[in-house]
């Protein structure tokens, strides 16, 4: 064999073993100076931390958090919230309909039922989970600038929770009464019109027929 065949022959076998790698996240590290090459190192420090209470924050914010959890880092949690429902200025319910004058809206000047509800949008943890939900009724008014050190017992009477308890709910995250043609239905713009909600039956008198009278 001629010489130049078998340069060619070597060509070609180097071009089988190598030629076909197409890595190139060496290329150009033969170039640089020794000088310029990264040493990487480890090393452990110990670290001291703790946990310390916040003495008062802003409470500035439109969500509530209601809901209990067991946290494997930092142990038990339980949230709730105090809220004050007010009408809107000028409010006043609609005229008792005459008939006479065939005016007015209202059939009757009694209300028939009122109903307090807790709409939620998100949840963690088990959907499934029996859950229960307590509503009380404040009997000192909220300060306007509120801060996330207060105590919610300063603001009912706890020691006679039987006094100014609202009502107490046992629900689910996920309903699964609701079908999901109901759950999933919107309206004319594509909006949900279905939330997951708690549901509390309120004294029809206390908090119907006296507002009718005070408006």
């Amino acid at each position: 064999m001629k010489v130049k065949y078998l340069g060619a022959l070597l060509l070609a076998a180097t071009l089988t073993f190598f030629g076909c790698d197409d890595n190139t996240g060496t290329l150009g590290i033969g170039m640089l100076p020794g000088s310029d090459g990264i040493s990487a190192h480890t090393t452990t420090f110990d670290v001291t931390t703790r946990s310390v209470v916040a003495d008062s924050v802003f409470a500035k914010t439109s969500t509530g958090y209601v809901g209990r959890f067991t946290d494997p880092q930092f142990g038990y949690y339980e949230a709730s919230f105090l809220t004050e429902l007010n009408c809107i200025d000028d409010f006043s319910f609609p005229e008792k309909y005459d008939f006479d004058k065939k005016t007015g809206i209202l059939t009757d000047d009694t209300v028939a039922g009122v109903r307090l509800v807790v709409f939620y949008s998100t949840w963690f943890g088990d959907s499934l989970n029996a859950c229960r939900m307590s509503a009380y009724e404040l009997d000192k008014k909220l300060e306007r600038n509120r801060y996330t050190n207060i105590k919610p017992t300063d603001y009912y009477d706890w020691l006679n929770p039987i006094k100014s308890l609202l009502g107490r709910r046992a629900y689910t995250a996920y309903d699964t009464s609701v079908t999901d043609e109901e759950r999933n239905e919107t309206d004319s713009n594509g909006n949900k019109t279905y939330y997951p909600s708690v549901i509390f039956t309120l004294d029809k008198d206390k908090f119907g027929n006296d507002w009718i009278d005070l408006c």
